[in-house]
């Protein structure tokens, strides 16, 4: 089996097929409705909720998946940004997600 390496921009086109659109998990920022950012062949999932972020991120895995792409779980990070300590649950393929208390985002 081997590895395929695409674009950065065939990527993007392929992100805008399966990016999860079309769901109510979305972040107001400057009156723009937003539930990730991307850049090259990287993306952020936002979500309002602790509860909300699983489900983004399961639907962007599932999705993905149909298309025979996988997620490098070793480079997927998550990140709680609230006034109270939160722990994030987060797997994928039951690969729990290292969370960040810091991101850079690049």
């Amino acid at each position: 089996m081997c590895d395929l390496i695409i674009s950065p921009q065939l990527f993007n086109i392929l992100l805008k097929l399966y990016a999860p659109h079309g769901t109510n998990i979305v972040v107001n920022i400057q009156e723009q409705v937003v539930n990730n950012l991307r850049f090259a062949e990287d993306i952020a999932l936002i979500a309002n909720s602790e509860e909300d972020l699983p489900t983004l991120v399961n639907l962007v895995h599932q999705s993905s998946s149909a298309f025979g792409l996988k997620i490098n779980i070793t480079k997927t990070e998550v990140q709680a940004i609230s006034n109270k300590d939160t722990h994030l649950n987060i797997t994928i393929d039951n690969n729990n997600l290292l969370q960040m208390e810091e991101f850079t985002y690049m």
